[in-house]
């Protein structure tokens, strides 16, 4: 009876290592990455990528934290989406779209960082389309990594919209000056590309003023006026 079961035991045994090997084996062969889905919208350096995430080959799918992974990818500001996905048995999915400046903004030791359509500053981009730049006199409340605040915020949007709405208009404007006195008293200053007139605003600023203004600065600088900036008057431009 012992002898019995001994060998019962002796079997169950050996069967279960046989079914763990066989397991192993089937991870090794059917579970190990040998799949990278990356979806992007820009060049990058794939190695460098994956040696970021520290992806490499051999390791066994379940290895992988997609949250980890997200979390990587976080700290890069010049992504305005990403996420990774793991998909069993032997594939990790990236999804990464990239940050797109809609202007260049001079920070507080004045250099030249870059805001996006949420306003958020980040210092680093390989854009290389057009981007107005705007010159804030209360530098010190723009700090990077973080978001603009109310009135260099609604410059943004402004811009945002232009560029939606005119392209041609948007790439016409060079730099934006504003400057904030108290809580109502703000002043725009309006430059644009090739010509040596600007316009002036005060206290508002939208997509129609811009394209009026630089109008009216192609008036001036059309007539060799000796005026170098069209000042808007409530009703209109006055020069």
């Amino acid at each position: 009876m012992q002898t019995h079961k001994a060998l019962v035991f002796f079997l169950i045994i050996v069967i279960s290592m046989s079914i763990a090997a066989l397991l192993y084996y089937a991870s090794a062969k059917f579970c190990v990455v040998s799949k990278i889905e990356l979806n992007k919208d820009f060049n990058v350096d794939t190695e460098k990528l994956y040696d970021f995430l520290d992806i490499e080959d051999g390791k066994f799918i379940w290895e992988y934290s997609a949250a980890k992974l997200n979390d990587k990818l976080a700290t890069q500001t010049y992504l305005d989406e990403y996420n990774v996905k793991i998909k069993f048995p032997n594939t990790i999915s990236i999804y990464m779209r990239i940050r797109v400046p809609v202007a260049r903004i001079v920070m507080p030791d004045s250099t030249v960082a870059y805001t996006d359509k949420n306003g958020l500053v980040f210092k680093e981009s390989n854009y290389s389309g057009h981007l107005p730049l705007l010159i804030i006199n209360k530098k010190s409340t723009i700090f990077s990594d973080k978001k603009l605040n109310a009135m260099p915020m609604k410059l943004v949007n402004v811009l945002t919209e232009l560029k939606s709405r005119y392209p041609d208009i948007y790439n016409s404007v060079s730099q934006v000056d504003a400057a904030e006195y108290g809580k109502i008293d703000t002043h725009y200053i309006i430059s644009y590309s090739g010509i040596n007139k600007k316009t002036y605003l005060k206290n508002q600023i939208n997509v129609d003023l811009i394209r009026e203004g630089l109008v009216a600065a192609l008036f001036l600088e059309g007539t060799a006026s000796p005026v170098n900036t069209a000042f808007y008057s409530g009703i209109g431009f006055v020069y």
